[in-house]
């Protein structure tokens, strides 16, 4: 039997020469794990290629690389292997600096990650249950990963919470300010944003003695 992602032939209970078998499963990992390809684009096999380099052979191949068009080129030990990509494998390109996915038919650039970061003020002392601000759209679909919260004035007694709204209702992803603290950043479960859902920020608890004055609420996330 083979594994069911990278086809390595799996050992036997009675099996012979069982370091042949995992040798091999070795190489496949060595060529198909945070897998550095040279180049996508070549045609034919380079002419002194460095062991365990790895190529995307590039359309209408010959020589040694004939009919293997689109597959991942292994050399190693003065012998060229193939990988046939399956959906979703990701490749670095070295000489052009970009990751490549591999969508089911070809390989694609990868989009680049598209970072944002949105800033909400709240003026005056915190009020426990008020909400900061709600309705916000964004313009594409987002993910929310984490929240800032800066106070001119600490809250004190006990720690100051912000939730995240979705549509209005509160979704437990959590900021804290601790007691005695002027900024905080809290890393958070990720939350998905469509175009049609209202982003918003409601404040959850405040210092016991002093709750916190004049918030800066900073929002991290990256577009989908």
């Amino acid at each position: 039997m083979t594994t069911p992602n990278l086809a390595m032939d799996e050992l036997s209970v009675s099996q012979g020469s069982k370091e042949i078998t995992h040798n091999e499963a070795l190489r496949v990992l060595d060529a198909l794990v945070n897998s550095g390809v040279e180049d996508k684009d070549l045609t034919s096999p380079p002419g002194s290629p460095a062991n365990g380099a790895l190529y995307i052979v590039g359309a209408g191949a010959t020589g040694a690389w004939a009919t293997k068009d689109g597959k991942i080129a292994q050399y190693y030990s003065s012998a060229w292997y193939f990988h046939a990509p399956r959906e979703g494998w990701i490749v670095y390109i070295k000489d052009e600096d970009l990751l490549y996915v591999y969508n089911g038919s070809a390989w694609a650039s990868a989009p680049p990650i598209q970072r944002f970061i949105l800033t909400f003020q709240y003026s005056g002392l915190a009020i426990d249950e008020e909400t900061i601000i709600d309705g916000v759209r964004f313009q594409a679909s987002a993910t929310v990963t984490k929240i800032g919260i800066h106070a001119r004035e600490a809250p004190a007694g006990a720690a100051l919470t912000v939730d995240i709204l979705q549509n209005s209702a509160e979704q437990s992803r959590v900021a804290t300010l601790a007691d005695g603290a002027t900024k905080q950043i809290t890393d958070i479960t990720d939350i998905n944003f469509s175009t049609a859902q209202d982003f918003g920020l409601r404040i959850k608890s405040v210092g016991s003695t002093a709750p916190g004055n004049e918030l800066t609420v900073i929002i991290y996330g990256q577009y989908q």
